[in-house]
């Protein structure tokens, strides 16, 4: 069975409140606001993820892809932030459950992946048996140890993200009690140079890479979690250099350094410009907690990144290759407009199965407290 918080996985916007320091003085009230436009931004990083496993053709895919980089990197950046606590005592305090959570997640995922490719091996050979001799495969050696080194499992590629996860808060766990933060931030710009030469520039001349090289604890998930970190540490200062302005430029900019890092290096992996693409635009969500919080359309996305996050991140693949079994046989498979209509379709699916989840939990919260207040009625 699911976990209580399985769609939702870390410190979102709808758990955590922001103080927007932007006009915040020494004695003022601080009045705790939900972050609506944090919660927009994970809805676009929803999007991306799947345009990332199910992009969409020509040209298009392409540019959508190189952009879309950014959405990992914020995810590991906003645990980083929300794991933060001036005292390492109260870190310290709260890694074991984060840690105890995150597992949870991770062994549910398997598990929903398990499943689905005993399914998929069982289809493909047509007997029991295939499903037999992959769960066989699992205990290999080499897989045993590119688990290890590289967090990649074979039951679900997405779960990577998971145990990085789960590494960053047992690091975290020895950075706190030693009181050394400040020394590891040297080492974010370094292993992210490392990752971008591995998975942008190698490749360019010609190195053969795999994508667990670079998306993987060591390269993407410490060094943006502590970056993370590090954004939370310096919030007020940083909130108060980049204004509006610089950060719409910083944007545009990177965008276009996108576009040309995409068409020249052809590359599928961390880009240069995602990093501060990501970085202003999570300082654009500290500084304007809500300005959005009015527009209908902006809601509608807050309400996916807010509910549906990590749902549509771990569902979303298993929900592609459904409708890729069903587009061929019933043989619109490669069709031009077949390749339009499914990342959208993929997306849409995800959230709404998400959004059903939700509702049915709610549901049944809902009735569990209707039944405690009866049962009150009669004592």
């Amino acid at each position: 069975m699911l976990s209580k918080d399985y769609l939702n996985i870390s410190e979102t916007a709808s758990e955590e409140v922001l103080y927007s320091r932007a006009n915040w003085k020494k004695g003022d009230t601080v009045k705790k606001t939900r972050n609506s436009t944090l919660s927009a931004l994970k809805g676009i990083a929803c999007f991306s993820v799947v345009m990332l496993h199910c992009a969409f053709p020509g040209m298009v895919g392409k540019i959508i892809y190189g952009i879309a980089r950014f959405a990992v990197p914020l995810f590991f950046a906003i645990s980083g932030y929300y794991v933060y606590s001036c005292n390492s005592k109260d870190v310290i305090r709260k890694l074991p459950k984060k840690i105890e959570h995150i597992v949870l997640l991770f062994l549910e995922t398997e598990l929903i992946y398990g499943l689905w490719h005993c399914i998929q091996y069982s289809i493909q050979v047509g007997t029991i048996n295939g499903a037999k001799e992959w769960i066989l495969s699992l205990l290999s050696t080499r897989n045993i140890l590119y688990f290890i080194v590289f967090q990649r499992t074979v039951i679900g590629d997405v779960s990577w993200f998971l145990v990085a996860l789960i590494w960053c808060y047992i690091v975290t766990f020895a950075i706190a009690k030693k009181d050394i933060w400040t020394k590891t931030f040297p080492l974010i710009p370094i292993l992210l140079l490392l990752n971008v030469f591995l998975g942008e520039l190698a490749p360019f001349m010609g190195i053969k890479t795999e994508w667990y090289w670079c998306s993987n604890f060591w390269l993407l998930g410490f060094p943006c979690y502590a970056l993370g970190y590090y954004i939370k540490i310096n919030e007020e200062k940083m909130t108060r250099i980049l204004t509006e302005s610089t950060i719409i430029t910083i944007i545009i900019m990177s965008v276009l350094l996108n576009l040309i890092e995409r068409v020249l290096t052809n590359a599928s992996q961390l880009f240069v410009s995602n990093i501060p693409f990501m970085i202003v635009c999570f300082v654009y969500c500290i500084k304007f907690p809500t300005i959005f919080q009015n527009n209908k359309l902006v809601k509608a996305v807050s309400i996916i990144g807010e509910k549906c996050s990590f749902g549509v991140y771990i569902l979303h693949p298993i929900i592609r290759d459904i409708f890729r079994m069903l587009a061929k046989y019933f043989g619109i498979a490669g069709q031009p407009i077949w390749n339009w209509i499914l990342p959208i379709l993929v997306f849409a699916s995800s959230v709404c199965v998400n959004l059903l989840w939700c509702a049915g939990k709610e549901k049944i919260k809902f009735r569990k407290v209707n039944d405690n207040l009866k049962e009150m009625e009669k004592l």
